[in-house]
C-alpha cells in the first residue's frame, strides 16, 4: 500500500497586490477623521474637563 504524498508546503508570504486609488483615498479619509477627532478632543473636551476639575478643587479649598 502506497503512502499518500505530503501536501506541498504553502507559501505564507504572498507578494503585495497593487492597492487601488479608492482604497488609498479611503484610508487617508479615515486617518484624517481620526486626527480630527483627537484634535477636537484636545481642543474642546480636555480644557472643559480641566476647568471643571479646577473649579471643584477651588471649591474644596474655600
Amino acid at each position: 500500500m502506497a503512502l499518500p504524498r505530503p501536501a506541498p508546503a504553502r507559501r505564507v508570504f504572498r507578494p503585495a497586490r497593487r492597492v487601488s486609488w479608492g482604497t488609498r483615498i479611503f484610508a487617508l479619509l479615515v486617518f484624517l477623521v481620526a486626527v480630527g477627532a483627537i484634535g477636537a478632543f484636545l481642543e474642546v473636551l480636555l480644557p472643559q474637563q480641566v476647568a471643571k476639575l479646577a473649579e471643584m478643587e477651588g471649591n474644596e479649598l474655600v
